[in-house]
């Protein structure tokens, strides 16, 4: 067989299996088919940041950082309808962050760096107290009860005790050389987001409070969730980022998957996290083997801030600019 005939030769395969794809899609491009529904998106007054789920007076209701708008808070008995019914907002300062235990909701406020907000009564939520420090700015709260609050407020990180919330106390205030995004804590420790600088890992009951440790992540982090003894970490154009942090004193990173968008914040439930990825939405990830996270799938939406699950799955999102999405898996 000559040169030719065999160029011919293949090229007549090459059509026969373009043909072949062609007649079995019926000439209509390959559809995937998503089984996470976004089944409602609900406005919010403001810019969404960081939002919880609680149970508060058998009401079921999401508290959302909302920017210039304050706390807003929704009631989401519903999820396929909820509606706003209470609102706090300071004019001259943007919500970051929130955190709730017992009857109050703890605020990083921006320039005001702790609030705390009376919600046991929904129809009059009021201011309780606050503190503000020159030069701090805050973006985060953790609080693990009503004793203390945790703030993570740009280049400071401040321990607070909150047992009299109309006079916080602060304990506590560390200088980082990046900013510090986001905070959790578990037992002694508090692992924080610091950016460029990665993980840092403070023992909050030592005497004084030292960092025990730091962790560099390769992009920027700006978000932390502990699960177990793993600590995940949306990691801006890193992706999520998946840390061993069974020893607070040596903390190592396992692995990294790289994801579409800017990572902003991860919410971790039942082997799957969900990252928060700005403009590319929200991304679901198997987590089931921590050494090989794999991208299940992706939901769009305008600009994904944040992610909270709940004991029945459902997703509700912080959307910066849709405002408060509900998303469901459904088979």
């Amino acid at each position: 067989m000559n040169r030719n005939r065999v160029k011919k030769y293949l090229i007549s395969i090459c059509f026969v299996c373009f043909t072949a794809l062609l007649t079995l899609n019926c000439g209509e491009p390959l559809e995937i088919v998503s089984k996470y529904k976004i089944i409602s998106i609900t406005a919010n007054p403001g810019f969404c940041q960081k939002l919880t789920i609680r149970t508060v007076n058998n009401q079921d209701l999401a508290f959302v950082a909302s920017g210039q708008a304050g706390l807003v808070i929704y009631d989401i008995a519903d999820p396929s309808s909820p509606a706003i019914v209470a609102q706090y907002m300071d004019t001259l300062n943007s919500c970051f962050g929130v955190a709730t235990q017992g009857d109050y909701a703890y605020l990083a406020y921006g320039k005001k760096e702790l609030e705390i907000i009376s919600i046991q009564n929904l129809d009059s939520i009021y201011s309780v107290g606050s503190f503000e420090w020159p030069a701090a700015y805050a973006y985060d709260v953790f609080a693990a009860d009503t004793n203390f609050a945790y703030v993570a407020a740009r280049e400071q990180f401040i321990v607070a005790q909150v047992t009299e919330p109309a006079y916080p106390n602060v304990l506590g205030q560390y200088r980082f050389p990046s900013n510090i995004r986001s905070v959790v804590v578990k037992d002694s420790f508090a692992y924080l987001a610091a950016e460029q600088l990665g993980v840092y890992v403070m023992n909050i009951k030592s005497n004084p409070r030292i960092v025990i440790d730091a962790c560099d992540t390769p992009s920027n982090a700006r978000h932390v969730f502990l699960a177990d003894s793993v600590c995940f970490v949306a990691d801006g154009r890193g992706g999520l980022v998946i840390i061993n942090a069974a020893d607070p004193y040596a903390n190592y990173i396992i692995s990294n998957l790289h994801l579409s968008g800017y990572a902003q914040s991860v919410f971790v439930k039942d082997s799957i996290a969900y990252v928060a990825c700005g403009d590319a939405g929200l991304a679901i990830v198997n987590v089931s083997d921590i050494t090989q996270p794999s991208l299940i799938e992706t939901v769009k939406s305008s600009y994904c801030r944040s992610v909270f699950v709940t004991d029945h799955d459902i997703i509700f999102v912080a959307d910066r600019d849709q405002g408060l999405l509900v998303i469901k898996y459904e088979e």
